[in-house]
């Protein structure tokens, strides 16, 4: 039975794209969402039912102008709060609050109060509204940008499921129990979501710390109201959006108006069977909805685009007004409100998202919380407004005239919007603003491939490139004459990307096309040409691409050489060993890297043989070729020389990138290397970054395991590399106990700095000693953050690090503060007081530094000179050289000329020239002119030779 529900939850897991370790989190916000979307359903049953069996349906327009001004209080509110505390204890709040008002309204209902119901209309629908919206907002605080972009279609499942489930549960509950006692139902579902919501504080109030402390460290980056608002009703494309967002509110607020009246008018007097409707209406639209979002929304926009989704509820809105104006009746009323129940939060909503794509990245999500957070609530005052003015003066059907009117301006406005969307979005191309991954979300439809067409033909280079690789990301879209038409485009580098996804796109009929391409007379657009005929012709491709193996160029040679090894088969690989096997023994540097790309390109493993001796290769582009080439070959027997080209610094960044692309396989050599004492330090801290970009739980156990090491440079990456792998997986948590030693180096090395300036005394003018000093501690400190980002929030701490320094005072007490509440006890009681300043001082030092006598100092900058830190050695020396009275000081600034060191040699060498006797520092300089080091023998030659000594 274990082994079954493992199978199912595997299953269900790839289904739903959820990743292993997520399956909590999707599971808890899943129930959330259903408790709180159930409320509100539940809620709005019971409150619609409660006032139009008490009220005249003419006191409806009333409740939409309270709401709209009860939406503009609350979010004041809200706002003023939301960045004091944690987003699930905010909801906490509410959501306890909200059960709260339940179980008052059930008592007040029951007891008669019917000047209550007003205030319980507007309530229900503010809560539900502030419910709904803390829950996504605490989605978005435990999911990443893309986990939810994965996610959040499952966590919303959860709201659509419940709306079912809940809507016909609510009928049922009605027929047996009565209306009033849906609202005991609505604190039922409140306390249970309290209870999942509790569940979520406790497993992720890591992810939760974080969020709270960016806010709140960070108050400048809150919303500028009136800067938003100028710069999204500056932008035309925003204006007409606006429009439309109005529209649409009007529209559905006056139909909601309708279905309300005539469920009063076909319920008279009877307040259970009015309830039962409502509950059966939400639970038959909560179906329809499930079926259109899952099975109908994305093969709309596939197919049509954005304009016959946006016209899709207007559409069906003004059958349902025509519906009514020719029958008043409950069943036309509910086709009307059906309409919008079911299309506006599927197909429409979905639809308007993307009029948002081509805005601007920054200016993106301020203009969607600014139109629907100011322009809806304001849209249902104006409609509330009207309804008052128009209720008590025409007749209903008068009221289906305005809507129909209104209908109308809604599909213009559509039409409008679809026509500056397309405007807008060939704009977004133009400017090159869109990223690649945001390329992906354009809707393949006729208008997108219109924009992406005239861009093709845009006169720019830049222009037609960066639209080339958007279509890469759009095969549905059948672009081979608009590729071909790209033939006689004046630049090479066009025609060479083109062919390239003529060839990639791997159809035979395409041949005869890319052929044309061979004969080009840039030799970078045939040698293109050439790997893309191998790639549509496959072994029909041998006989004619063998042609190009003896061309003069060396680029379409090696092109012809991949195209065959790669795409023709056996016949191919036979034909191109023979000169693949020449341009790798060739004595030409250029021939041998042609060689190491082809080697790459091919990408088997067994083939790493000749990549060896090119590692080796005498010829630096040879080499760098070469690591290229491993890194896309991924050969385990690669790995130990690829390694030891870290220490080239030209080879640096690729050997850094190929073993990047070996991913783990790579972790255990680099291990073992970090690990190696007798390794070059250089080697060894080329390490911890790479670590750092392969990521994942062994890269991070690695670093864990040399969080000790002694040299401080190697350390400070080590704890780097954690902290790098800690912000792209929060999940990947160290276990605490692992850090403690660490931690305690770290604080008894800033308690060394501290010590060592209080000790010296170092006037003001002593810049340097004291600067190295202080910033010796401040490494230390940074070090402690990234211990503690091993297994505390790291953007919490990334941000607690910064404010430290700031120079305000309430900043640096602010970011204490939310230290002291990050950590635990036993290491709160050790860290903070190194922290905090003392009273009267600045952070760093006392303010009133003691009295330190000559001898004091001078034991001082004898440990100091013996420092295993060279440059705290090298500015010890330096401060000695002008300070120094005394021979014991000499003496230790002697024994420094035999360091292992050549910057400590060098520097020591300086500060005797200023301090021997001449003939004392001829013979000092005199052992050092056979010294192992080029730049400490040029030194003392050059103070023999008479130079200066400062």
């Amino acid at each position: 039975m274990g082994a079954l529900t493992r199978k199912l939850s595997v299953v269900a897991g790839r289904v739903l794209r959820v990743q292993p370790g997520e399956g909590r989190r999707v599971a808890l916000m899943f129930g959330l969402m259903m408790c709180v979307v159930g409320m509100f359903i539940i809620g709005r049953v019971a409150r619609d039912t409660l006032f139009l069996s008490r009220f005249p349906s003419s006191w409806l327009p009333s409740m939409y102008l309270w709401v709209a001004l009860g939406v503009f209080v609350q979010a004041g509110l809200y706002s003023r709060i939301t960045d004091r505390f944690r987003r699930d204890r905010i909801l906490q709040a509410s959501l306890a609050s909200a059960a709260s008002l339940m179980l008052v309204s059930r008592v007040l209902v029951g007891a008669g109060l019917d000047w209550f119901l007003p205030v319980l209309y507007v309530l229900v629908e503010l809560a539900g509204n502030l419910l709904i919206l803390q829950s996504w907002t605490l989605a978005n605080d435990i999911f990443t940008t893309r986990e939810a972009k994965r996610l959040f279609g499952v966590v919303g499942a959860g709201g659509v499921v419940s709306s079912v489930l809940v809507g016909f549960g609510s009928r049922a509950a009605v027929s047996r129990l009565g209306t009033p006692e849906l609202l005991l139902l609505c604190a039922l579902l409140l306390v249970t979501a309290l209870l999942l919501l509790h569940r979520l504080g406790r497993h992720y109030g890591a992810e939760l710390n974080t969020h709270l402390v960016e806010r709140r460290l960070h108050p400048l980056h809150r919303l500028s109201l009136i800067a938003d608002g100028r710069r999204v009703f500056g932008n035309r494309h925003l204006q007409l959006v606006s429009v439309l967002i109005l529209l649409i509110t009007l529209v559905t607020t006056f139909c909601d108006f309708q279905f309300k009246a005539s469920a009063q008018q076909a319920f008279a007097g009877q307040e259970k069977n009015m309830g039962a409707f409502f509950g059966m209406f939400w639970g038959v639209t909560g179906i329809l909805s499930c079926v259109i979002q899952l099975l109908i929304t994305g093969r709309l926009l596939e197919r049509f685009g954005v304009l016959l989704p946006l016209l899709l509820l207007p559409g069906s809105l003004t059958l349902g007004a025509i519906s009514f104006l020719v029958q008043p009746a409950l069943w036309s009323a509910s086709l009307l409100k059906g309409s919008d129940a079911v299309l506006r939060y599927t197909v429409n909503d979905a639809t308007m998202q993307f009029l948002y794509l081509p805005v601007s990245a920054g200016l993106r999500g301020r203009a969607k919380a600014l139109l629907d957070g100011m322009v809806r609530p304001l849209a249902i005052g104006v409609s509330g407004a009207l309804l008052v003015w128009i209720v008590p003066r025409l007749p209903l059907a008068a009221l289906t005239w305005i809507t129909l009117a209104l209908l109308g301006g809604w599909i213009l406005a559509a039409v409008g919007v679809r026509h500056r969307y397309l405007s807008a979005l060939m704009q977004t191309v133009m400017s090159r603003r869109f990223s690649l991954e945001e390329a992906g979300t354009i809707v393949p439809d006729d208008a997108a491939s219109r924009v992406l067409r005239q861009a093709l033909t845009h006169p720019s280079r830049d222009i037609v490139l960066h639209a080339l690789e958007m279509i890469r990301g759009l095969p549905a879209i059948d672009w081979t004459a608009d590729l071909l038409r790209l033939a006689e485009h004046p630049s090479p580098e066009v025609r060479a990307r083109t062919v390239e996804i003529l060839g990639e796109r791997g159809q035979l009929r395409d041949g005869v096309r890319i052929a044309r391409f061979l004969k080009d007379e840039s030799r970078q657009v045939q040698a293109a040409a050439v790997t893309a005929f191998c790639a549509v012709g496959r072994e029909r491709a041998v006989r004619v691409a063998a042609q190009y193996l003896r061309h003069p160029d060396l680029h379409i040679q090696a092109a012809a050489v991949s195209g065959l090894v790669r795409f023709a088969g056996l016949d191919g690989v036979l034909s191109a060993a023979e000169k693949l096997k020449a341009l790798l023994e060739s004595p030409d540097p250029a021939a041998r890297a042609a060689g190491a790309r082809i080697l790459g390109e091919v990408g088997v493993r067994n083939f790493y043989h000749p990549l060896l001796q090119l590692l080796s290769d005498p010829e630096e582009t040879v080499r760098l070729a070469a690591v290229r080439a491993a890194g896309r070959m991924r050969s385990p027997e690669l790995l130990p020389t690829l390694v030891y080209r870290l220490e080239e610094p030209q080879m640096h960044g690729a050997v850094s990138d190929a073993l990047v692309a070996y991913g783990e396989p790579a972790v255990r050599l680099l291990q073992r290397v970090l690990a190696q004492p007798a390794e070059s330090v250089s080697l060894r801290a080329a390490v911890p970054p790479i670590l750092a970009r392969i990521g994942g739980r062994a890269a991070l156990d690695v670093l864990a395991q040399n969080i000790e090491e002694p040299n401080p440079l190697l350390r400070s990456r080590v704890l780097e590399a954690i902290h790098a792998i800690r912000l792209r997986d929060p999940r990947l948590v160290l276990d605490p106990s692992r850090l403690k030693d660490g931690l305690d180096r770290e604080l008894a090395e800033m308690r060394e700095a501290d010590r060592l300036l209080a000790e010296l005394n170092l006037p003001a003018t002593e810049r340097l000693l004291r600067e190295c000093l202080v910033l010796r501690r401040e490494r230390a400190l940074r070090r402690i953050f990234r211990l503690l980002s091993g297994f505390l929030p790291p953007r919490s701490l990334d941000a607690v690090l910064r404010n430290l320094n700031a120079p305000q005072r309430q900043i640096r007490a602010n970011a204490l503060e939310i230290l002291d509440n990050l950590l635990d006890k036993s290491i709160r009681r050790r860290l903070l007081p190194v922290l905090e300043p003392p009273s009267g001082g600045n952070g760093q030092h006392p303010a009133e530094e003691p009295t330190v006598d000559a001898t004091r100092r001078r034991q001082v900058l004898e440990e100091l000179m013996q420092s295993s830190d060279a440059w705290v050695t090298c500015c010890a020396l330096e401060y000695a050289s002008r300070v120094a009275d005394d021979p014991q000081t000499v003496t230790a600034i002697e024994m420094c000329t035999v360091s292992d060191d050549p910057l400590v040699r060098e520097t020591a060498l300086l500060s005797l020239a200023r301090l021997l006797p001449p003939e004392r520092r001829q013979v000092v300089l005199q052992r050092h002119v056979k010294d192992p080091s080029s730049r400490v023998r040029s030194f003392a030659e050059s103070m023999l030779a008479g130079a200066p000594t400062s």
